[in-house]
């Protein structure tokens, strides 16, 4: 809702500046001691110039930040200040996983190839359980996902792991570019096989990893937790490292 008293005060002002600024000038024009006056209209303007730009900068930022913080009857929203302050905080955290990630991918990838690095790093930042990295190859001119490292990930011996473009849900995430997000997939659809026994993760996600635009490799991941939208936006950001 907009402050009446502040808007009224804002126009006063101008009006005011111009007053003053003409009768300035018009005083001038009658007056031999052009340099006192000179002095005099320069310093008014001066004057004016900061006066608005400080009026209207206080005018706007109270006017944006309090709209941010009203409902439609004017009234102070307790929860839209909630949501304000849980969004400055998710972005803070957010370009800080970005940063240590970075800081990690550029310390370790010397010493590794992309896939292993990728499988166990991202595993250890989104506390997932399992992992699968499937490169793309040209065979014939047709690309091809192939497993390429994992985490956790149960192969049987002397298997490879291929699929077409489009093939499962690794081939249309790479297929379509986009990132998949599945929640609460069916028991049994990916295991995790210890000692202690036999599990199946709840949730999975995969990205698509490109390069200039084009995908050349897909991700999976897979978790007994939920993945969330920060983590997706994490995710975002660096699949375009590959």
């Amino acid at each position: 809702m907009l402050n009446k008293p502040k808007y009224i005060l804002f126009i006063l002002t101008i009006a005011f500046s111009a007053l003053t600024l003409a009768n300035v000038v018009l005083f001038y024009l009658h007056i031999e001691d052009q340099i006192l006056f000179l002095t005099s209209t320069v310093a008014t303007c001066t004057f004016s110039t900061f006066s608005l730009l400080y009026l209207f900068n206080h005018f706007t930022k109270n006017y944006i930040s309090k709209k941010v913080i009203e409902d439609e009857n004017g009234e102070i929203d307790l929860k839209k200040i909630k949501l304000e302050i849980e969004k400055a905080q998710t972005e803070k955290r957010l370009a800080q996983r970005k940063i240590e990630f970075e800081k990690n991918f550029t310390e370790k990838l010397n010493t590794q190839d992309f896939g292993s690095f990728i499988t166990r790093q991202l595993v250890k930042d989104l506390n997932a359980c399992q992992a699968a990295y499937f490169k793309i190859e040209n065979e014939a001119d047709r690309p091809k996902l192939k497993l390429s490292s994992s985490f956790a990930y149960h192969i049987p011996q002397n298997q490879e792991v291929i699929f077409e473009f489009g093939e499962g849900l690794s081939g249309q995430v790479a297929l379509e570019g986009k990132i998949m997000n599945l929640k609460k997939i069916p028991d049994g659809y990916v295991s995790i096989i210890s000692g202690l026994g036999k599990a199946s993760p709840s949730n999975m996600l995969i990205i698509p990893f490109k390069h200039n635009g084009k995908v050349n490799g897909v991700l999976e991941l897979a978790s007994f937790n939920e993945f969330n939208e920060e983590d997706e936006k994490f995710l975002e950001h660096i699949s375009e490292l590959a």
